[in-house]
């Protein structure tokens, strides 16, 4: 017998059962050539032991298979992570620290000792089995007078996870505190005193950290770019997310506070990291020194409790066309959506998209009016008294005059009390905003509430500082509280449920609470547990979440937090609609969204206007000029098609009489349910590849495909505004098979030509060079010609008259070898649904009036007919 020292997963999984994790393992030798001299005897020894040693050392971690993502485990005892794809070294660090005592412990200057050597394992999770390895390290750090603690323990470890090309591969890291640490502050949040300054924005510890040098990785991966999501509304703001090249021309990739996840990608691959767990304690941070971008603790908490632990997620995109789709296989959407649904499995949270007609959620299921930044109504009331007045008459004038059908109402800040420094008093109407109560106007209306709420005052009427009953962290200097037990919440919550019909709660300023606080930022618990209490008590009293002003973090963070199911992908209206700035962050949505929809959150837009004709009114004093001088919204269509196309909250808010019914009523059926698209609309993959290589700069150049998924059939629904120049897309490009014929037809929408009766048969889609005035609205689905089998006979066009015309919302099913479509409508409605004869090229229309909830089309190939009953 052979006896090796811990650490040979290579060797484990050869000969051992996946559940055991000894420290040692036991490889019998055969003797097969006992008559073989002692010499030659020992030789075949030594060489097999050589073998052992070099297995031991080099060997990465594998569990089914040799392809995809693995890891070095013994390079850990160095400090050492070493990434390999397809055995290719894609990453190669040695930058492991903690801080402790005001001191680092690195493992680059031995400060950080390894305790012994790394120990692998097995096991399994939500997300499979999984091998593993970690290493204790040891830091002696200098006596303080006011810390005991000279000696910290720190873990290193990562599991990697059995996977396939369909899924793409995962390995979480860890660091953990057995038994905590104290002085691992820089210094105080936003200290000036200290260095650095603004500790927040640092880390207190390292692990992982990747590279883009070229000398730590193999050429294959050459040419690589990244994106990385940066600032509030999931980066959807002129200054949000980042792109650039991932190799040795990079001096610097955003992260701190603001920043986070990461997308590296290349020809055939694309990765995220993301700090998953107690993520709102972590950051991921370039350091210039190493060229290293770097995962750790917040730089301004100072002492972790025994058993902290955080953990980040290094996600492989599937790279087979069957784990990719609808996307095009080893693209960045592929990679970012499975990440966010593999997330949601790790937490456990649902992840199936939450799409209108099976949603619980009536802002996110039906048309809306809101009266957020930018509304008409935005802290405005004339001519009426108060807002009571206001939305009155938006029911009895756009409703029950018009016939739009508004299903809830959006309450922004103006509708609470406020403390003396901004922030909230009371959450409760005030007597100048509904004088009549906010009971009373859904009585009336029918409608409940979208409410909107920022951060806490330190003036709080709820906190027992202020004479409240409430536990709150108050803290003075920066105006501002926090509430700190979950009972706060759950009367917050089921009361305004209870007493006046609460149903979603809009928690804007969200990165203005977290960051404004010294408590949040220097503790390692306490944002989370603000978080879960918040979301378990909408939970409770049946109310859901939406995220506003939040950083990439927020959205990572949700994955924890079932009632959170919407967040905000865009900077306010008011930013786009009052200036002539041909940049507004209100309409470029689609990398906000791919990440918001990954994680299952609905993208919000915000509210917009869906009329040119009006503008602010003049100043209160009714002198001139106007409120804003140059506000009108040039581009209504264009407005509700990128709402639509969101698969989120469609809400305008449009003066009282002029609101455009045909415009709004192209997105929904006549009762207010939205037809909207299967999954939200995100950037073509050229779109991506064209920012980071720096020819179109962020906003400017924009081309986002929403996908619908009926019966197994695939439809896209494709924008594209301010292109500066024409953009080819191939069936590969969508997601399709290369060999595919796509079925493409423009929106008679945007322009009053086009439409189902030019639909046409082609290899690759040709899309314009466009601005906003003209901009692109085209839909695409693959169809099996003649010479597959089975082929399609007809292929479904859908409503010309909608935004999304193949809206799963409307479609039940379909069958395209027998023309057979199940289609779902509102009693009385009467809808006209176009179909393509794929043999002839020939478009045929049939009109449906619902007697029932559901009618089925059917089309005679022999006849050339359609009927609907």
């Amino acid at each position: 017998e052979i006896v090796t020292r811990p650490c040979q997963p290579s060797l484990r999984t050869a000969f051992h059962d996946s559940g055991r994790s000894d420290n040692t393992s036991t490889i019998k030798i055969g003797m097969y050539a006992y008559e073989k001299s002692m010499f030659l005897l020992s030789m075949v020894l030594a060489a097999t032991l050589a073998t052992m040693v070099y297995s031991l050392e080099q060997k990465s971690v594998h569990t089914k298979q040799s392809q995809g993502l693995s890891l070095d485990c013994q390079s850990l005892v160095h400090g050492q992570v070493l990434i390999k794809i397809d055995e290719q070294v894609w990453s190669n660090t040695t930058v492991t620290r903690t801080r402790a005592n005001h001191a680092w412990c690195s493992s680059a200057d031995g400060s950080l000792s390894p305790v012994g050597q790394p120990h692998s394992g097995t096991g399994t999770d939500a997300l499979g089995e999984y091998d593993s390895c970690s290493l204790e390290w040891t830091c002696a750090v200098p006596q303080d007078q006011e810390l005991t603690r000279t000696t910290v323990r720190f873990v290193t470890s990562w599991r990697r996870y059995a996977r396939d090309e369909d899924n793409g591969d995962i390995v979480i890291f860890k660091q953990e505190w057995p038994e905590g640490a104290s002085g691992m502050a820089f210094g105080a949040p936003n200290a000036k005193s200290v260095s650095p300054s603004n500790s927040q924005e640092y880390v207190a510890s390292v692990f992982p950290s990747i590279s883009p040098r070229s000398m730590e990785r193999s050429s294959q991966f050459d040419g690589q770019k990244y994106l990385v999501y940066y600032n509030q509304m999931v980066g959807g703001m002129a200054q949000g997310t980042q792109y650039g090249s991932w190799d040795d021309e990079t001096t610097s990739v955003a992260g701190g506070t603001m920043g986070g996840p990461l997308v590296v990608f290349g020809k055939n691959h694309a990765m995220v990291l993301a700090p998953v767990t107690n993520g709102l304690a972590m950051n991921m941070r370039w350091e210039n020194a190493t060229r290293t971008y770097n995962c750790g603790i917040l730089g301004s908490i100072d002492i972790v409790p025994p058993g902290y632990f955080t953990e980040t997620m290094l996600f492989l995109g599937p790279r087979s066309a069957t784990g990719s789709a609808p996307f095009r296989t080893g693209g960045v959407n592929a990679a970012v959506s499975n990440f966010g649904h593999s997330l949601l499995t790790y937490k456990g949270k649902d992840s199936t998209f939450p799409s209108g007609g099976a949603s619980r959620d009536i802002s996110l299921s039906h048309l809306g009016y809101y009266t957020d930044n930018g509304a008409y109504y935005y802290y405005y009331t004339e001519p009426f008294a108060d807002f009571g007045e206001v939305l009155t008459n938006v029911k009895s004038t756009e409703v029950d005059q018009k016939n739009i059908p508004f299903k809830y109402v959006q309450l922004d800040s103006y509708w609470y009390y406020k403390g003396a420094h901004g922030g909230v008093l009371n959450w409760t109407a005030t007597p100048d905003t509904f004088p009549k109560g906010l009971r009373q106007l859904t009585d009336v209306t029918g409608w409940p509430y979208v409410a909107h709420n920022r951060f806490w005052g330190d003036d709080t009427a709820y906190a027992k500082d202020n004479g409240g009953q409430y536990d709150f962290v108050v803290e003075r200097d920066n105006h501002k509280a926090l509430p700190t037990e979950q009972a706060f919440w759950d009367f917050l919550m089921s009361s305004s449920k209870k007493d006046w019909n609460l149903a979603v709660y809009e928690q804007d300023w969200l990165h203005n609470e977290w960051e404004g606080l010294n408590a949040t930022l220097s503790s390692p618990t306490l944002a989370t547990t603000w978080l879960r209490q918040m979301g378990s008590a909408a939970t409770k009293a049946g109310i859901t979440i939406q995220y506003c002003m939040a950083y990439g973090r927020f959205a990572i963070a949700s994955a924890d937090i079932a009632a959170v199911n919407q967040i905000r992908v865009s900077d306010d209206y008011a930013t786009g609609v009052k200036t002539t700035d041909p940049f507004n962050a209100n309409l470029y949505v689609g990398t906000s969204s791919m990440l918001a929809a990954a994680l299952r959150l609905a993208p919000s837009k915000d509210v917009f206007w869906s009329s040119s004709s009006e503008h602010y009114p003049l100043a209160a004093s009714g002198g001139s000029p106007p409120r804003y001088p140059l506000a009108r919204e040039h581009f209504p269509v264009l407005q509700t098609v990128v709402a639509a196309l969101t698969a989120g909250p469609v809400a305008p808010g449009d003066k009282i009489g002029m609101a455009n019914a045909s415009l709004l009523g192209a997105t929904c059926r006549p009762d207010g349910l939205l037809l909207k698209p299967g999954y939200p609309a995100t950037p073509a993959e050229i779109i991506l590849e064209k920012r980071a290589q720096g020819d179109w700069t962020p906003g400017h150049g924009e081309v986002n495909v929403a996908y619908s998924n009926l019966s197994g059939s695939v439809y896209a629904a494709l924008v594209a505004m301010d292109t500066s120049a024409a953009v080819t897309l191939t069936p590969v490009d969508l997601g399709f098979a290369n060999d595919a014929s796509l079925v493409v037809w423009n929106s008679p929408i945007n322009s009053g030509s086009g439409g189902t009766a030019q639909a046409t048969v082609v290899k690759q889609i040709e899309v314009p060079s466009c601005g906003k005035a003209d901009f692109q609205l085209m839909y695409i689905t693959a169809v099996a010609t003649s010479t597959a089998v089975p082929r399609d006979a007809v292929v479904l066009l859908g409503e010309e008259t909608k935004i999304v015309p193949h809206s799963p919302i409307r479609f039940k099913s379909e069958d395209r070898q027998n023309g057979r479509f199940v289609v779902q409508g509102a009693q009385g409605e009467h809808i006209t649904v176009a179909l393509l004869d794929v043999a002839d090229k020939r478009v045929v229309s049939v009109h449906c009036v619902f007697t029932s909830p559901t009618q089925t089309i059917q089309y005679d190939v022999g006849t050339k007919q359609a009927t609907c009953k």
